[in-house]
């Protein structure tokens, strides 16, 4: 098996000296080989750069895959520009393509515009499908939890937490809102674990109000998180009122939800129900700080109803990506013969 992926973007801009000088670079982990390409850095910079790194991650990406005589591609998006040129690779080739989308900003960037007319007819073909890394997610190690809680200053706390990109796609300003309402209640802290667009105005907004519940945490690594869900009590979500995230799920619900963590979640759509189906969090209008809030003090006030919810069980029965790869894995398995006989 190879893949071929680009190097680490890094919100923050900082990127490592492979990511800075190298086009491409070859290795192995595990048996794999992977094929490493370069990909424009900090892309969160502004609307530009991330056109940028949007059309030349597709182009490093597929160049590396000329040379590859593969019996299968496996596309995955975003960037969603990838999936097209993957579609044509598997056409040159002449070898059956599978796509796999991991996210639901393709449908965000049509609703904002951000994607040219007459691209959207090219790309409205792109699913979602997201699920549960049990394998990623299996334990926490309790050195680090402690670790993380005395560094942060989560001891003896009641830690809301929003893991992921601070971005367009989110509405973050109903955390700071939500956090501005429980400052009195000095046992409520929130931690914002991720780099994005919208951090600066947040940052802006807790500084104005000198608020002193909120901590903002630089981009962790991935293997850190399982300890950073250990060492908080809720897990926060929201997108605003009337978005085309209402058709999605977020991978943060199911790290969330997977992780034991109940949600607060504000906003409308699949979320919505996917909560109230596996009873794992709380649900308020979208934009509502006020509701948010109440949930949260809800929560601090009643800790059993914190491990009645969290909908551990209800995601690793029905969305661990373990028993989502299976199935993914006999088909690709399959896919070579089915065409040899075709």
């Amino acid at each position: 098996m190879t893949v071929v992926v680009p190097a680490p973007h890094h919100m923050s801009g900082k990127v490592s000296d492979f990511g800075r000088i190298a086009l491409r670079r070859k290795y192995s982990v595990d048996g794999v080989q992977v094929i490493k390409t370069y990909a424009y850095p900090n892309f969160r910079a502004g609307y530009f750069r991330r056109v940028l790194y949007y059309l030349s991650t597709p182009l490093f990406v597929l160049l590396a895959c000329v040379r590859q005589k593969p019996d299968v591609i496996l596309g995955s998006s975003p960037p969603f520009f990838l999936a097209p040129g993957a579609f044509l690779l598997s056409k040159i080739r002449r070898v059956p393509f599978v796509l796999e989308v991991r996210d639901a900003w393709l449908e965000f960037a049509f609703a904002k515009g951000l994607v040219p007319k007459f691209l959207v007819k090219a790309l409205r073909f792109q699913q979602e499908m997201n699920g549960y890394e049990e394998d990623v997610f299996a334990q926490a190690d309790p050195s680090k939890i402690r670790e993380i809680r005395q560094a942060w200053g989560l001891e003896g706390k009641l830690v809301a937490i929003y893991a992921g990109t601070l971005g367009l796609a989110r509405d973050c300003l109903v955390f700071v809102r939500a956090a501005a309402r429980l400052q009195s209640h000095p046992d409520i802290l929130f931690a914002f674990v991720g780099e994005g667009e919208r951090k600066d105005e947040m940052l802006q907004f807790v500084r104005d109000r000198q608020l002193k519940n909120c901590q903002f945490v630089p981009m962790q690594p991935r293997r850190d998180m399982p300890a950073w869900f250990a060492a908080c009590s809720v897990g926060l979500n929201s997108i605003r009122a009337g978005e085309a995230l209402e058709s999605s799920l977020s991978n943060k619900i199911f790290d969330y939800l997977g992780s034991g963590l109940p949600v607060v979640f504000a906003g409308n759509g699949d979320t919505k129900h996917f909560l109230e189906q596996s009873g794992g969090g709380i649900v308020v209008p979208a934009e509502d700080d006020g509701a948010m809030a109440e949930a949260i003090l809800r929560l601090y006030r009643h800790p059993d109803l914190r491990h009645e919810m969290g909908g551990r069980e209800y995601v690793l029965s029905q969305y661990s990506r373990r028993k989502l790869r299976e199935p993914l894995g006999e088909m690709l398995d399959h896919l070579p013969s089915l065409r040899s006989r075709g």
